[in-house]
């Protein structure tokens, strides 16, 4: 294939780099889904990275600041000089949608990779002297992972910009959670165990349905369940939300006001950034998933119930080795929270460990772990649970109560005085 027929929309190009000139605020946007060789023309890749690198100095991206900033590099006059600049500022209309221009950048930039790798098998297969054994039977698309110069004042200038525009993070809904981690942050690995039936999965919902509760608030969460079907997952968001039993929904056995609420709720949860999985079993797949998600709407919450379940070579041991510090990763490559359900080891479910909470497989899901949470019910009363914060990386450990409400629908939190009285 000629190099001039590669995929590739310079229209799309011009409209994302006009985008920004237009509105600087947008390549916040486009930062997490563009790299700069995605863009096809040496021009337009080198536009792209002087944009980047205004952005990392704190400053705004107008046009004056690029032209500068090229002629420092002595690329001005290598992008079509200021004029080709004004040019791309002139034929913008608009930057309302230059996320929908950096997704056809961005696709046109992955065939043209896949082109890259399909062209380096035929030709491998061209070669009289190349064995069979030596040629890739499948595409590798994954760009290659930059590493970069990452010196501590980067690091301190982010910190600063952070703090600035108010620390990143989610209210956590609990109280428990908001007086030990204040705030769901992104990049982090929260792992919650507990022994089988204990209600891990019922603390999911919950968690998720406080999130949502309130007609403002619509964080980005996908759920990937190896268990529920997506249908019983929403089945029970919808009765956290409106205190109505499972089985009322199902066999549509409810009153007329409960029927209002039912209907008031499958359009709250609809309305939502929210996402649901029940035939994702592999690691690899998820997280292909999850990278969809990030860039085409936004993910703040990515939640796997539960790990154990998810397919991999190997004995239990070896597939939860392999998958712990690859959570980790990906938390903080996607700057997302992971919350990934686990199941307890025979021993610590026996009481015989003590100390950290010992997940079933391996010890290094534990030690990948920011927050470790334990949940056990109550032996003399089943409705109660506790709520236990084993680890938590960046402060105290805790511990609370919850409490089974409605029918099993929802979980409230037992204060010490209610616990006391009780």
């Amino acid at each position: 294939m000629s190099k001039n027929t590669l995929p590739h929309s310079e229209d799309a190009e011009k409209a994302v780099l006009g985008g920004i000139l237009m509105d600087d605020s947008a390549i916040v946007k486009v930062k997490p889904m563009l790299d700069t060789d995605d863009f096809y023309g040496f021009n337009h890749q080198r536009i792209y990275a002087a944009m980047l690198d205004i952005y990392e100095d704190g400053k705004p991206i107008d046009i004056v600041l690029l032209s500068n900033t090229l002629k420092d590099k002595g690329e001005l006059n290598k992008v079509g000089g200021s004029a080709y600049l004004a040019v791309l500022l002139d034929e913008t209309p608009s930057a309302a949608n230059i996320e929908y221009h950096a997704r056809i950048v961005k696709e046109k930039s992955t065939k043209r990779l896949m082109a890259s790798e399909a062209q380096k098998i035929v030709d491998a297969s061209l070669d009289s002297h190349t064995s069979p054994d030596d040629i890739p039977t499948r595409l590798s698309i994954e760009k290659n992972h930059k590493i970069e110069i990452n010196q501590a004042g980067s690091v301190v200038k982010q910190l600063n910009k952070n703090v600035s525009a108010g620390y990143p993070g989610l209210y956590p809904c609990y109280d428990l959670l908001a007086r030990t981690i204040r705030k769901v942050s992104p990049g982090h690995l929260y792992v919650v165990g507990g022994w089988t039936s204990t209600g891990k999965s019922a603390w999911l919902v919950d968690f998720v349905c406080r999130m949502y509760r309130g007609t403002a608030n619509n964080p980005g969460i996908a759920i990937f369940s190896t268990e529920m079907s997506c249908e019983q997952y929403m089945i029970r968001c919808i009765s956290n939300e409106t205190s109505v039993p499972g089985w009322c929904i199902t066999e549509n056995v409810m009153r007329p006001e409960q029927a209002k609420s039912i209907i008031k709720a499958q359009t709250h949860f609809a309305s939502r950034n929210f996402y649901l999985y029940d035939t994702i079993y592999k690691i690899e797949d998820i997280e292909r998933t999850a990278r969809m998600i990030k860039e085409q709407r936004g993910l703040d919450i990515l939640a796997i119930d539960y790990l154990q379940n998810l397919w991999g070579d190997g004995s239990i041991y070896e597939r939860m080795s392999r998958l712990a510090p690859v959570l980790q990763y990906l938390a903080k490559d996607l700057q997302i929270t992971i919350i990934a359900l686990s199941q307890v080891s025979n021993q610590h479910a026996r009481g015989e460990t003590g100390g950290l909470i010992n997940y079933k497989g391996a010890g290094e899901i534990a030690a990948s772990a920011d927050l470790g949470i334990e949940l056990e019910r109550f032996k003399d009363n089943q409705d109660m649970m506790r709520f236990i914060i084993k680890k938590n990386r960046h402060g105290r450990v805790a511990e609370g109560v919850l409490e089974y409400v409605d029918g099993y629908t929802r979980l409230k939190e037992v204060r010490e005085e209610d616990q006391t009285n009780g």
